[in-house]
């Protein structure tokens, strides 16, 4: 899979190459991933950003959003990890480590609630919102578990709702 991704960023470097190249080009390069409708998407938006935005990928959320394929989740983590804007990254992994540490209930549609947005925009609005954002990834996938937490080896566990509450 890496080698076809590294295959068709060389091959289609920006915005314009893939534009250029067309939909039934695209969709064939990217088949063998089963990307079909993401191919599609892609080409679409490509479409958008080389007529109304010389080819550059904005960096406005709301330009972004209004982008084919573009949702909010997919416009943040543009803008943090491609930029390193702080825009708050909420997953299901961040909303589980948010959601421990300040003892809030945590439900499918805890990413969508503001409080954890408020949350994360004040953790995330530091020097690397690139950094902190991944860090927080990794801290969910290797000591925040969603079963089994390694809460007695936490750096945090001094501050945790959830490991006081043990």
């Amino acid at each position: 899979m890496l080698e076809i991704f590294n295959n068709f960023v060389k091959k289609y470097p920006d915005f314009i190459s893939i534009k250029s190249a067309g939909s039934d080009r695209i969709q064939k390069e990217l088949f063998s991933l089963g990307l079909e409708w993401r191919a599609r998407m892609l080409y679409d938006m490509s479409e958008v950003i080389v007529r109304e935005y010389n080819g550059k990928l904005p960096i406005e959320k709301e330009k972004l959003m209004n982008l084919p394929g573009i949702g909010e989740y997919i416009a943040s983590a543009v803008l943090c990890f491609g930029f390193n804007l702080p825009e708050p990254i909420l997953d299901t992994n961040t909303v589980r480590i948010i959601g421990r540490v300040y003892g809030l209930k945590i439900t499918d549609s805890s990413r969508r609630k503001k409080i954890f947005k408020e949350i994360m925009q004040k953790l995330v609005d530091c020097v690397n919102p690139k950094q902190f954002s991944l860090s927080m990834l990794d801290f969910a996938a290797l000591v925040c578990l969603p079963k089994n937490p390694l809460c007695f080896d936490c750096s945090l566990n001094k501050l945790c709702r959830y490991f006081q509450n043990m």
